[in-house]
């Protein structure tokens, strides 16, 4: 029996993450979150705060989730269980060429995180999870998707959930 490459999942999204989206989902295309939230500051990992610089420089309106610098900070433990975790909120004005730099930049992420692993297959995965608003009549709501997998190929997974794709079922 073969183990799916990507694997994508429903799953919730914090209350602290939703009311972070909420706040301003017309502002930007694009939000990084915090890896976690502690005592009121969002906990960004170095490449979470390098990557909003990254992709504003190619014209995509990104953000933190945490917009101003004291209500962020860089976290400076990481987990061997992963070798990429990326929470994203992808709003409904994300453009192609938006979705075209965010897969980008989440690829040389990928794969500087990959580089060097003899065996990718039993290695920590990557991880990227995709926050998309959905709009159902007057109802708002946030859908909350994980991808999982060992390689690139979560990117284009993402790419396809960026773009709008269907999520599955």
């Amino acid at each position: 029996m073969s183990v799916p490459a990507v694997t994508v999942e429903r799953v919730p999204v914090p209350e602290w993450a939703n009311d972070l989206i909420l706040r301003r989902p017309d502002q930007v295309d694009l939000l990084i979150l915090p890896q976690r939230v502690r005592d009121g500051l969002g906990e960004y990992g170095m490449d979470d705060l390098v990557g909003v610089k990254t992709l504003r420089a190619a014209g995509v309106r990104a953000d933190w989730a945490h917009s101003e610098p004291e209500d962020r900070t860089v976290a400076s433990e990481y987990s061997a269980d992963v070798a990429v975790s990326v929470v994203l909120f992808v709003g409904q004005s994300l453009a192609q060429e938006g979705v075209v730099e965010a897969a980008r930049w989440l690829l040389a992420r990928v794969r500087q995180a990959l580089a060097g692993r003899p065996d990718r297959k039993t290695s920590a995965p990557v991880v990227v999870q995709v926050n998309r608003l959905t709009l159902e009549g007057d109802r708002r709501e946030i859908e909350g998707l994980r991808v999982t997998g060992h390689d690139e190929q979560v990117v284009g997974v993402v790419t396809a959930l960026l773009q709008g794709g269907p999520a599955p079922k």
